[in-house]
């Protein structure tokens, strides 16, 4: 109970904040004029893309290895996308880490490492997507700057797949590290190491790849019904810009 209370204290000090710098009229008034039924229905893709997250998370750390790690999985996965929506350089990240450890038998670098790199594949997806509008007559960024985020991600994915697949190499960089460096940070370095473990498991990147296309799905969805509900509607021009119905 007291933990359910913190966390809808910490959600209205957050709302409180984020009041401060929005216009409450044309808030209210963009709501008033929003279907209900429509807000509600764009709720539900969205929940699902977050549990769906956590899921993927938990394979990544598991790396087909032993059973993912389970216990307030869903809890430290909206702890992380709600303190990204408000915090810099993705700190939430850091919070769902300590929830999941603090509940699971799991290291907080070993969370962390998996997460990040199951992220990997979302901005893969970002980037295609973008792309994918570019070609199709839709530009909504440079396309040699998106084939260079492309090219990076890909290179960034085949070095961690190269890593684990010749671990080898890893252990040949840590054993030249400074001998203080090495004792500072072993168990680090292992923890590290065991997050990009999931690379070299063709079954679970199989599976990370899977449910980032359905996340992208849901989330693609949830707009689509969210901006439906405020009456916004893809253009049917060349232009590339929102239409509102009045």
């Amino acid at each position: 109970m007291r933990r359910l209370l913190f966390g809808l204290l910490i959600a209205l000090l957050l709302i409180a904040f984020l009041a401060r710098r929005m216009d409450r009229e044309s808030v209210l008034l963009a709501l008033r004029s929003a279907s209900l039924p429509l807000l509600l229905a764009a709720f539900l893709p969205s929940l699902l893309s977050i549990w769906l997250k956590g899921r993927r998370w938990a394979l990544a750390i598991a790396a087909g290895q032993g059973p993912p790690p389970h216990r307030r999985l869903f809890a430290a996965t909206v702890i992380g996308i709600a303190g990204n929506l408000v915090l810099p350089a993705r700190l939430g990240d850091f919070g769902r880490v300590l929830v999941l450890r603090r509940h699971n038998q799991v290291a907080a670098t070993r969370s962390l490492l998996a997460s990040w790199s199951a992220q990997l594949f979302d901005l893969l997806a970002v980037a295609l997507i973008l792309a994918g509008a570019g070609f199709a007559g839709h530009p909504l960024a440079p396309m040699p700057v998106l084939l260079a985020v492309l090219g990076a991600v890909l290179v960034l994915m085949g070095s961690l797949w190269a890593a684990q697949r010749w671990p080898r190499g890893a252990e040949w960089v840590e054993a030249h590290l400074p001998a203080a460096i090495r004792r500072r940070l072993g168990d680090t370095l292992v923890n590290a190491r065991q997050g990009l473990t999931f690379f070299g498991n063709p079954s679970t990147v199989g599976a990370v790849l899977l449910y980032t296309v359905v996340v992208w799905t849901c989330d693609s969805a949830g707009m689509w019904i969210g901006l439906r509900a405020f009456g916004v509607e893809a253009p049917h021009d060349t232009k590339g810009e929102l239409i509102r119905k009045e």
